[in-house]
């Protein structure tokens, strides 16, 4: 069961905004945002720098306040104290007192948050840091500051976690750990947000994106119906091609011969194509969406040809 399930509007999507503007003096960072973010979700929120990631973040978490619009947490004004419970984040650099160890720094916010010390200190386990307990959190690498930044973010266990670019600046190694953290807080029940502009990274754990280019939500889907979009076709490798292609014709399914490999149009149901190709006894080595590069579909999306 949810733990979460007894909290206000828990019927309400996790996170989502309504005309969200924000505006500073002449320049327009966020304009009419109309973000949705499913219940159990990890969700990327993608775009080029100075897109507006961040003001919408800081936004949803209720650190800025909105022009115009509306920022809701659970079908609640994240204003309402009842809301800002259930919300938590890491926005730019984790903060923390670097002189602390990690338990300090974690008995503090629980004081603040009226949560006991050992129950907050159970986050430690959560991101992997508890051998790194009682070191002063200066002598970090920027992966375990990043991992403690989360971890304060989960003390008082909020239903949703919003965190501004956690894999920024993290070598190979620190960017693998920080893609199974994510993985492991969205199995836990969390919802979790993410911003990043690097497509690549994002797209071996999301499974729902939203697009900002100049301010402007300009796509949200789920990442398989966003990748969707860039295939022209669904490619077929099978060793047996000849009947493969009879077994297709006779459901009614167009295939168009191109060397070893069999072209179907992109609209087809892949998990269909797979179960009449079971159901035949016929084995293949590939059958996945082809065509238009991911990158080339994001570039055009954002007018970030970087």
């Amino acid at each position: 069961m949810n733990r979460w399930a007894h909290a206000p509007g828990m019927d309400a999507p996790p996170l989502a905004t309504q005309g969200l503007t924000k505006i500073y003096g002449r320049r327009r960072t966020v304009h009419n945002v109309n973000l949705h973010v499913p219940q159990g979700a990890l969700y990327a929120l993608l775009g080029p720098n100075g897109a507006g990631k961040t003001t919408t973040l800081r936004c949803l978490l209720g650190l800025t306040r909105p022009t115009s619009g509306t920022c809701l947490v659970l079908g609640q004004d994240v204003r309402r104290p009842e809301a800002r419970r259930q919300v938590a984040g890491m926005i730019d650099a984790p903060a923390f007192y670097p002189n602390l160890t990690p338990a300090e720094n974690l008995r503090v916010v629980a004081e603040l948050r009226g949560v006991p010390f050992r129950q907050a200190l159970d986050t430690l386990g959560t991101v992997d840091l508890r051998g790194a307990a009682h070191r002063p959190a200066r002598t970090f690498s920027l992966g375990m500051k990043q991992r403690l930044g989360i971890a304060l973010a989960l003390v008082g266990d909020p239903a949703i976690l919003i965190l501004d670019e956690p894999q920024n600046g993290l070598d190979p190694q620190g960017m693998l750990d920080m893609r199974t953290l994510l993985k492991d807080l969205q199995r836990r029940g969390h919802t979790v947000v993410v911003s990043s502009h690097l497509l690549g990274e994002v797209q071996q754990f999301a499974d729902h994106v939203g697009i900002m280019r100049q301010s402007e939500l300009v796509l949200q889907d789920t990442f398989q119906a966003f990748a969707g979009r860039a295939a022209t076709h669904l490619e077929l490798e099978t060793p047996d091609g000849v009947t493969a292609r009879q077994v297709l014709d006779r459901a009614g399914i167009s295939a168009q011969v191109q060397g070893d490999r069999l072209l179907l149009p992109s609209t087809q149901d892949q998990a269909g194509v797979a179960r009449l190709l079971l159901d035949a006894g016929l084995t293949w080595t590939r059958l996945a969406p082809s065509g238009t590069s991911l990158d080339r579909l994001y570039f055009d999306l954002t007018g970030d040809a970087a």
